[in-house]
């Protein structure tokens, strides 16, 4: 699926396989599988072999599982299998392990391994609409019940507590967050421990939330009285991180304005010549780039002075969890990132601009993206955990 980057095991009949959701109500009882399920034998954090596992409980994993079944859950695992992209294990590998699980369980199991950073590695959803496919859903709104369904895994942001080390990462509280059913981990559900998740209600070991996107209490601009843009002659200076926004931002508000994008024009003086070329044609220029110190706004103080034309800048409000989200989004929808080390460096040398420098304006633009300027899918998956 997807290209090959989705491996799938259906271990469910041959009538179970046909059965399509129709008026039924389903169940979803999600799962990852390392830490989970299984865990190492050996007590490495990751498999030296296929055959290092053996499962989180000798007997509690198996009899929950035979009991979700009962209950008339559709037993569902989803697990990012990172080592295949990396080249430290086969498909063929993977594929045998989790037949040998699924084998040793004797119950019916619909896996979905991902194989790829793309749509289909958790906590994006892909696996999760492969599945809904898989299972005959049209409308799962109607057709999966999201009260009784859950999903479990051992990636849940904890925090380090006395005997126990914390979570290496989020993903599957992320990935459950992103469905909107109720999350598990292996130790409560099978476990039966009581212990809280997360040590604070706000969640703040997610990090930033995207969910926030969707909800805008503010303006574009601050100050809110901002003109977009003037009828005079100008010059613009947007200054924001690699993937902060900045080229969406300049090509929706400013068509009648030149811009001067580095990435484009490869040097600061090819950036140069098309600006002054703009200027001798009367019209006004945005300089589209990071310009993330004085020393970079400075050479286009110099052509304004030059030229006696007013000059603003346009800061983008764009906290670095944000952009890295923003490069994340632009990576599984348009397969281009920029490497993560620009997005650090910038905000490690990062010198907020200032009216002192010679600007006659300093405006703060926040990140918005209403409903009308992406698709559907789109604007649902940028406002979702990626």
């Amino acid at each position: 699926m997807n290209g090959g980057s989705l491996l799938i095991l259906d271990a469910r009949s041959k009538e179970q396989q046909e059965a399509v959701a129709g008026d039924r109500t389903l169940k979803i009882a999600g799962f990852d599988m390392d830490g989970t399920w299984i865990e190492t034998k050996s007590g490495k954090r990751f498999a030296k072999d296929v055959d290092d596992w053996k499962w989180l409980h000798p007997t509690l994993v198996k009899a929950k599982l035979e009991e979700l079944v009962k209950a008339g859950f559709e037993i569902v695992l989803f697990s990012n299998q990172n080592g295949i992209a990396k080249g430290n294990v086969t498909a063929k590998e993977v594929k045998k392990k989790v037949e040998t699980i699924v084998t040793k369980l004797n119950l019916p199991v619909l896996a979905l391994l991902a194989t790829q950073n793309d749509l289909m590695r958790k906590p994006r959803l892909g696996g999760w609409q492969e599945m809904l496919k898989i299972l005959g859903v049209k409308s799962p709104n109607q057709q999966v019940d999201m009260t009784e369904s859950f999903y479990c895994g051992d990636a849940a942001g904890r925090p380090k507590i006395t005997g126990r080390n914390k979570d290496f990462a989020v993903t599957d509280y992320k990935f459950a967050l992103n469905i909107g059913v109720k999350f598990h981990t292996p130790e409560d559900l099978f476990l039966k421990s009581k212990q809280r998740i997360h040590t604070h209600t706000d969640m703040w070991e997610i990090g930033f939330d995207p969910r926030s996107l969707c909800d805008f209490k503010l303006g574009l601009l601050d100050p809110p009285t901002t003109e977009m843009t003037k009828p005079d002659q100008e010059i613009i200076v947007l200054v924001g991180s690699p993937a902060s926004g900045k080229s969406f931002f300049s090509k929706t508000h400013f068509s009648s304005y030149t811009i001067v994008n580095q990435d484009e024009l490869g040097t600061l003086t090819n950036c140069k010549k098309k600006c002054m070329e703009a200027l001798a044609r009367k019209k006004s220029v945005l300089v589209d780039s990071t310009n993330r110190d004085q020393r970079a706004r400075s050479e286009w103080i110099s052509i304004a002075k030059q030229q006696n034309l007013p000059i603003r800048c346009f800061e983008m409000d764009v906290p670095k969890p944000l952009a890295m989200h923003l490069n994340t989004y632009r990576s599984v929808t348009e397969d281009k990132k920029i490497p993560d080390i620009a997005i650090h460096t910038f905000y490690k040398n990062f010198v907020p601009p200032q009216i002192t420098e010679g600007f006659t304006e300093i405006v703060k633009v926040r990140f918005q993206i209403q409903q009308g300027q992406l698709s559907p899918e789109k604007y649902k998956l940028l406002c979702s955990f990626l």
